[in-house]
């Protein structure tokens, strides 16, 4: 992928999810779903971006990779704010920036805060540019640069916070971004939520059964194979609120 020959990477990674089936070594074929995916948005296939990220994080989940499993979440995240789908970009982002917080990997909380800003900017462009001033403090303390791949999104978000904020309010937001610890900082990024218009289609049968909002997240995450503490901390509650949720037929 490095080297943007993406049919040698296609090749490559085809050859390693075929080995890797042959032993069902559950994680390992995870990881090359992954890079597979990376090689179908590189590419500009979103849809099959999806697919692939969608299977990565089935078996990383079986393998009991949670870092893996993070890793398929960020990559769903960029896919599906690439195609426009915000709110399922927010889930991905966030579902993979709890894992990544819970782990303590600070390089991956950073991703994921870039990219839960992107979600952020238009609604809420004070709080996307603290996210943006978290992660680039936390790349800093590790001496490491954006990864190029990441690029794109981070100045789409840049260029939209200076056509909303003000020179001065954008350097003292980012500056507050910069001096929060990075638990603040991931808890901020999980307490982003998209404007209810913005969030949930006409269409969505949750809305016709009369379900609030936060019992239709729930349901989302739920559907996404998610554990309690894992929605717990997607969506900023605690695990015990979580836990008295009804048992829906079909879900783990």
């Amino acid at each position: 992928l490095a080297s943007g020959d993406l049919t040698a990477a296609h090749r490559f990674f085809t050859g390693e999810l075929d080995e890797y089936r042959a032993a069902d070594h559950k994680v390992a074929i995870g990881i090359a779903l992954v890079n597979l995916g990376r090689v179908a948005f590189a590419r500009g296939d979103l849809d099959q971006a999806e697919i692939l990220m969608a299977q990565a994080r089935d078996y990383t989940r079986a393998g009991g990779s949670r870092w893996d499993m993070g890793v398929a979440y960020y990559y769903s995240g960029q896919a599906a704010f690439t195609k426009g789908d915000r709110l399922a970009a927010l889930n991905h982002f966030q579902a993979g920036l709890a894992l990544f917080h819970e782990l303590m990997d600070p390089a991956m909380i950073a991703r994921c805060l870039d990219g839960v800003a992107a979600i952020a900017v238009h609604d809420s462009p004070d709080s996307a540019a603290r996210l943006l001033g978290s992660a680039a403090m936390v790349r800093d303390r590790l001496g490491r640069a954006l990864q190029l791949e990441d690029t794109r999104v981070h100045l789409r978000t840049e260029t939209v916070l200076r056509s909303t904020l003000t020179e001065d309010a954008l350097a003292a937001a980012i500056a507050e971004g910069r001096a929060l610890p990075i638990d603040a900082a991931a808890r901020e990024g999980l307490g982003v939520a998209l404007a209810e218009t913005d969030a949930t289609p006409a269409t969505d049968p949750a809305v016709a059964l009369g379900l609030t909002r936060r019992e239709r997240d729930v349901l989302r995450l739920l559907a996404d194979g998610r554990s309690d503490r894992e929605i717990a901390a997607a969506l900023f509650i605690s695990s015990r609120r979580s836990r008295r949720r009804p048992k829906h037929k079909g879900f783990p």
